[in-house]
């Protein structure tokens, strides 16, 4: 009985411990140009060297530590099975594939992003027509740059 009880304690203490282990670990997805890719990269910074391409809907594993904008991304297919992403072509959903118009519509002018919640890259005003190329639950990649959903009225195009 005491083997028993033993073996059973030992379990729980690798279970458990496996369990903390990945408890940082989530499935992120990119989102960016179609036909388009962003670098993985060895640094967490934009001048260190890139290890691979990820392409538009690709999912991630990260273990959810960040760094200078960079989330690190671990058992990548790459020959370096981690590295570092952007987070400004992160999202928590996965991209979905669009080929249609939106209607821009907001009390002002709408800030057009070079990425998720990235710098900004220029502006459109209510009532333009963007064309959308991907989608994620917040943002939508445009013929302008990323612009937010709320912002957009996909109507019935």
């Amino acid at each position: 009985m005491r083997k028993i009880a033993c073996f059973t304690c030992v379990l729980l203490f690798g279970v458990l411990t496996a369990i903390s282990a990945v408890a940082g670990e989530r499935w992120v997805f990119i989102l960016c140009q179609p036909d388009s890719w962003v670098n993985a990269r060895e640094k967490p910074q934009k001048s260190g060297n890139s290890i691979g391409r990820l392409e538009c809907g690709q999912k991630i594993l990260t273990d959810g530590r960040e760094r200078n904008g960079y989330l690190h991304c671990i058992r990548l297919s790459f020959e370096i099975s981690e590295g570092w992403v952007s987070k400004s072509y992160i999202v928590s959903d996965e991209p979905q594939a669009r080929n249609q118009l939106a209607t821009v519509r907001a009390g002002g002018r709408v800030a057009c992003r070079r990425g998720v919640n990235g710098s900004r890259q220029g502006w459109v005003r209510p009532g333009a027509v963007v064309k959308i190329t991907a989608s994620s639950s917040e943002w939508a990649v445009t013929n302008k740059g990323f612009i937010r959903r709320e912002y957009l009225d996909e109507g019935d195009w």
